[in-house]
């Protein structure tokens, strides 16, 4: 009979035990929770390609363990579908579709875990850290913005409730 280790098993097996990071074994759960109105079109509204919407920031050493989004319909018929990813906080991109890409609002969305939900996810990365996820060598110790960004132009966005919850651990 074949037996194989996790990493988190292969650590606490080893002689001398090897400390697995608390954010990946212990840590705390913490939550960034919040549902607000969405501006319809215009001079307010989120309705240009590369608008978007700043939902919370979390501190670099972040894990995100679930990310939930929900809304009403946000579309009276045009193309409102937003990539959801993360910024520095002057705004700087560091990935558009970390999380999900392209998810379509053009209908109402009971609640999901987006999490996975980009076409190229790397599921290896479900334990990485904010700063693995942008690519740093180092832990910065900065706090990334978490954004849903706008993928094309829309005429059509309409005022509703967006309501997302991230789940994380930094300890």
């Amino acid at each position: 009979m074949v037996t194989q280790d996790s990493n988190l098993i292969a650590n606490a097996v080893a002689t001398p035990p090897t400390l697995t990071d608390v954010g990946q074994a212990g840590g705390r759960i913490r939550v960034v929770v919040d549902s607000f109105e969405m501006n319809a079109a215009g001079s307010t509204g989120v309705d240009a390609d590369g608008d978007d919407l700043r939902l919370c920031r979390l501190p670099s050493n972040a894990r995100i363990i679930q990310f939930w989004v929900a809304a009403d319909d946000l579309d009276s018929g045009s193309n409102v579908s937003f990539n959801f990813g993360m910024a520095k906080t002057d705004g700087t991109i560091v990935d558009e579709d970390e999380f999900a890409s392209a998810k379509d609002f053009q209908s109402a969305i009971a609640p999901v875990d987006i999490l996975f939900e980009a076409a190229a996810t790397d599921i290896s990365a479900w334990q990485s850290t904010l700063w693995e996820r942008a690519g740093e060598s180092t832990d910065p110790s900065i706090m990334y913005d978490i954004v849903a960004y706008q993928t094309a132009a829309s005429s059509g966005l309409q005022a509703g409730t967006f309501a997302f919850m991230i789940m994380y651990t930094v300890d």
